[in-house]
């Protein structure tokens, strides 16, 4: 067996067990000498021989016996075979039994009913088994034309050579004279026996058929005369030519030779036996997936222009204005340059060409790309985008079909180059029984990281036609040397595409916590956070009243979030700085001059904080849109327990719900997403809004400044509270009430929460006002006499 995995190094690796001795633990990385984690194993068995489709792999198939029907559609593939048959052996006996049965029944030998007796059990269906006898015959020639790589005239003269060198095994055995075998093993011997003579028939292919073009020509034929005398020089049919003739004619400088294919040599591989096959595993892979692998190049068009259209759009664009937005919208926006114009028409058309070859492909690589529309620039910008609400859009399954596919392939490689002996892959080789192919994340990928193949004749260099007089239509391949270029094209460079960090999905506006819900506990945990302070909030409020700055900070907030998230950086970093350094990572320009002076007072710890700043300013718009189905009213007893929960719980559950409200509920369709008769707090718990403990901000510090109005005012509160609570309130917590409201009451619930806050307060200010001392009045005109008189005296 072999394991392979993927290490925190940043390989791919794969390593073959070299006994059963062999303690698993002793499987370490080459490079870091790590244990491979159990959650990054990929399939461990050894690459099988998948370019040869074996019909019969299941045992009852495998022993069934007599005439086993079978549609002509089915039986195709070039490859297909069953048991121990070579494709080529198989497709001459199938092609042999079926054009006798027709004979039989064309020369009266059998009847009609009686060949429908034999292959359907039914004598009223004799018409139906001469059609599938003869569909038969017609799906077998065509299929052994493919596998020998030549013409049907190649074809007949091999059916003639199988026959005559194959009488004996298909009239009966030497020895018993009988062609009937009691047993399966029996059956393997014979059909072994006579896959081992077509395969060095066709091996032999261009002698056998020029011997049988020379004993076809009439004995004594004269070279200078006769009608096919032309034909005997071009073929090279003469017989008995010696030296001098051949230095007279100079016959190799004009003679037939066979062109250099890829289907010549992919029939001369197969068709080569299976040592040859065992030698070259690298080009037994290569062939098996050559139909899939000239589709992987298409990945980087794909994934340039996703991640061009997510990086302009993204968290700006709202999803209801997508779908009116057509790509020529996108490409020709009028606050673009030319160049940016020329630059975009470039990568579209690339992808165009991409997208449509994975259309064209059809069933080859994957049957949903059949299904792809054909590209162009009528078309919505959302065919561009990539939903994570939406897993089986056509851009979606092109990406990961094909990054798939690149893994795949890349994994069979390490795997034999782990387990076989092969020069071509000696590169991936870091230790004995064990090779490495670099990783690199998806969202990182680049062009030279690709599979990037298209079959090319220059592959062929390494091989020649057969200088011997009569055979220069055989040709020899250097299988060794054309492995290598394939090797060195194919796999050298290239690297395993992990996707740990997903697919480059599209956030729209508004919707950040719907494409990561976690993102502000992410960043918390990468960057230690802290609160703004007082003046910096009071600016921002300010500012915001004259000049509405919330909206476009928020949404480049989005942006610098999902930034850090993937970046890190220092917590006293300044923002603006920070946005400057990484300004090719962002949508557009940070916009620094909408903060408040002084810019370095924000820094990366400041960002969360900041991020629910302004979203609270923008929350009451979202609050007083909601639609109808979310402003149901509340029982009269949810406004008793309202009335009867702590300052500071009611606090955070109205910060929370806003919270959830501007986040969940901005969307026109959001009545479709959350069901209104859900229960809120529920809501809040599976957004991870809301936690039992929970009782303030995200930002979680100890700011704690007192002076002598905060004491008299947190006095003044405590006598408010024991006198309008005389019942036990430390009981009492946001979940009380919450267990009452569902998110049809949200409207309702936020309005009491948010009023009840309002009364406390002005009560404080009253309670407040009453402690105050009162001024003195000043002394009256008598009094002042008497004290003037008085202090006289």
């Amino acid at each position: 067996t072999t394991t392979v995995w993927c290490c925190s190094c940043g390989f791919l690796v794969a390593v073959a067990k070299q006994s059963q001795q062999v303690d698993e633990y002793q499987t370490v990385c080459p490079i870091c000498r790590s244990l491979p984690e159990s959650s990054s194993y990929h399939d461990g068995s050894h690459p099988s021989q998948s370019y040869i489709q074996n019909v019969s792999s299941k045992a009852s198939v495998k022993h069934q016996t007599g005439y086993v029907v079978a549609s002509p559609e089915d039986r195709g593939a070039k490859w297909l075979t069953v048991r121990h048959l070579s494709p080529a052996a198989y497709r001459c006996l199938h092609l042999l039994v079926h054009g006798c049965l027709l004979a039989g029944v064309y020369t009266d030998t059998c009847k009609p009913e009686q060949l429908g007796e034999f292959i359907f059990k039914d004598r009223n269906r004799g018409e139906d088994a001469i059609k599938l006898c003869t569909e038969f015959v017609d799906v077998d020639w065509k299929a052994l034309c493919d596998i020998i790589s030549g013409t049907t005239e190649d074809v007949c003269r091999l059916l003639h050579a199988v026959i005559q060198h194959t009488y004996s095994h298909l009239t009966g055995s030497p020895d018993t004279g009988s062609n009937t075998w009691k047993t399966h093993e029996e059956r393997e011997r014979w059909e072994e026996a006579f896959s081992l003579t077509v395969q060095e028939l066709v091996q032999s292919i261009p002698s056998s058929l020029r011997q049988q073009q020379v004993s076809s020509l009439a004995e004594g034929n004269v070279i200078e005369k006769g009608p096919k005398c032309l034909e005997i020089k071009v073929e090279e049919l003469e017989k008995g030519v010696d030296n001098q003739y051949h230095h007279d004619h100079a016959l190799r400088l004009f003679r037939v030779t066979e062109k250099k294919t890829f289907d010549k040599l992919h029939c001369h591989f197969m068709n080569g036996g299976k040592a040859l096959q065992d030698t070259y595993p690298f080009l037994g892979l290569f062939f098996s997936m050559h139909d899939q692998l000239p589709h992987i190049k298409h990945l980087h068009a794909i994934l340039k222009w996703t991640s061009i259209v997510k990086s302009r759009l993204s968290h700006r664009l709202a999803k209801e204005k997508a779908k009116d937005m057509q790509i020529c919208d996108f490409i020709y926006d009028s606050k673009l340059t030319k160049q940016e114009r020329e630059n975009l028409k470039k990568s579209f058309l690339e992808f165009k060409g991409a997208w449509d070859e994975l259309h064209c492909s059809g069933s080859t690589v994957d049957e949903r790309f059949a299904c792809m529309p054909y590209m162009h620039e009528e078309l919505s910008i959302t065919l561009c985008l990539i939903d994570p609400h939406i897993a089986d859009s056509h851009l979606h399954s092109a990406i990961s079909v094909l990054y798939n596919l690149q893994n795949k392939f890349l994994t069979c490689v390490a795997k034999l180059a782990a387990t076989t002996t092969c020069p071509a892959l000696s590169f991936l080789i870091r230790e004995q029984c064990s090779s490495v192919i670099p990783q690199v994340s998806l969202l990182d990928v680049r062009k030279k990281d690709i599979v990037d193949y298209t079959w090319s004749d220059d592959f062929l260099k390494h091989s020649e036609c057969n200088t011997e007089y009569g055979l220069g239509r055989q040709l020899f391949f250097d299988c060794s040397k054309i492995e290598m270029e394939l090797a060195n094209n194919l796999v050298l460079g290239k690297a395993y595409l992990n996707d740990k960090q997903g697919l480059p999905t599209f956030a729209y506006a508004n919707e950040l916590f719907s494409a990561c819900a976690s993102i502000l506990h992410d960043v918390c945990h990468l960057v230690p956070q802290e609160k703004l302070a007082i003046d910096t909030v009071n600016a921002l409020r300010e500012r915001n009243e004259s000049d509405r700055i919330a909206k476009p900070l928020l949404e480049q907030m989005e942006v610098v979030l999902f930034l850090l998230k993937r970046t890190r950086g220092a917590a006293s970093e300044p923002l603006v700085d920070y946005t400057k350094k990484w300004l090719s990572m962002l949508t557009s320009p940070f916009p620094a001059h909408l903060l408040p002076d002084p810019h370095s007072a924000i820094q990366l710890k400041h960002v969360v904080h900041l991020y629910e700043t302004l979203e609270d300013m923008m929350a009451d718009v979202t609050v007083e849109s909601l639609h109808d189905c979310f402003r149901k009213t509340l029982k009269p007893v949810v406004h008793s327990k309202i009335e009867a929960i702590s300052m500071e719980e009611l606090e955070c559950a109205i910060k929370v719900t806003r919270q959830f409200v501007f986040r969940y509920m901005s969307s026109p369709n959001s009545a479709e997403k959350i069901k209104p008769e859900s229960l809120l707090l529920t809501q809040l718990v599976n957004t991870g809004l809301w936690r039992a403990s929970q009782t303030g901000t995200s930002v979680d510090i100890a700011t704690n400044i007192k002076d002598t109005a905060t004491n008299i005012q947190d006095t003044a509160s405590s006598i408010t509270d024991t006198a309008t609570n005389s019942k036990d309130t430390a009981t009492n917590s946001p979940s009380t009430f919450m267990d009452h409201v569902n998110v049809e009451h949200v409207h309702a619930a936020l309005e009491a929460m948010m009023n009840t806050v309002q009364d406390r307060r002005q009560r404080e200010r009253n309670m407040f006002q009453s402690f105050a001392p009162k001024k003195s009045q000043p002394p009256s005109r008598r009094a002042t006499r008497k004290k003037t008189r008085y202090s006289a005296t």
